[in-house]
């Protein structure tokens, strides 16, 4: 029982800390999130097989002192509803850490974050007493909203108002540069979230990432049975805005959220 409510929070401090400049920190802390929550839902089925289910009282009590305020306790209990929802709530919370592999811009906060609202939310659906409820109900506020904070960030697919540069770029390669124009295609053509780019901006440059949204290019057959490719053209788009609006300046104009 206090495994099951507390070792979300034992994997929290783990993802906290492990070292930022670590080039495998994401990876590393991925793996200490999935196993946390993995042997969570493996403790939640011991202790589901050892609950009668056809009872409807509460069959798993534990008790917790606040220490030198020892009148007060915190005091858990499972029955068989309980037992499901909370295995539930691991389940959810292992597929939604599975899911966000694919971004490898997530910082560790998140996983941190995550990892401590899933202790929170194991002490509100097992606590027995209103002190307790209320106790886990408001401390789970906080990585709650610090986990919107960080999810919602201004990347481009978030609602945020600003301008997103977009260019249309068309490169000029020598028809006997066969080799480099593949490369240029392959790189561009490449499934990642954005590149870096340097692009003209008023007088000066600009440097970007930004996701190559089109890529085309000219299919020329010459007499003969001669063919080649030419005229590689593309449209990328920014991830971040280059200018977006501050708060204040969204209060001053009714567009504060």
């Amino acid at each position: 029982m206090f495994l099951i409510i507390f070792i979300p929070l034992i994997g929290s401090i783990f993802v906290l800390s492990t070292k930022d400049n670590m080039r495998e920190t994401f990876k590393n802390t991925e793996q200490v999130a999935i196993l946390t929550v993995f042997v969570s839902i493996l403790l939640l089925l011991t202790l589901f097989s050892s609950t009668d289910i056809t009872a409807r009282n509460i069959q798993h009590k534990m008790e917790l002192s606040w220490g030198f305020f020892s009148t007060f306790k915190f005091s858990f209990g499972l029955d068989i509803q309980s037992l499901m929802l909370l295995l539930c709530v691991q389940i959810s919370a292992f597929i939604g850490i599975l899911g966000i592999r694919r971004n490898k811009q997530t910082p560790k906060s998140v996983l941190f974050y995550a990892l401590l609202y899933l202790f929170c939310l194991n002490g509100y659906f097992s606590a027995l007493d209103v002190l307790s409820l209320y106790t886990f109900y408001t401390a789970s506020l906080f990585p709650l909203y610090m986990l919107i904070g960080l999810m919602l960030d201004k990347s481009y697919f978030n609602d945020v108002l600003g301008t997103y540069m977009s260019y249309t770029v068309k490169i000029a390669v020598p028809l006997n540069m066969h080799d480099e124009y593949a490369q240029i295609y392959e790189a561009l053509t490449n499934p990642v979230d954005g590149h870096l780019f340097v692009m003209p901006y008023n007088n000066d440059t600009i440097e970007i990432t930004a996701r190559v949204a089109e890529v085309s290019d000219v299919y020329v057959r010459l007499a003969g049975g001669q063919v080649y490719w030419k005229g590689i053209q593309f449209t990328c788009v920014a991830n971040y805005p280059t200018k977006a609006m501050t708060l204040g300046e969204m209060v001053v104009a009714g567009r504060a959220p």
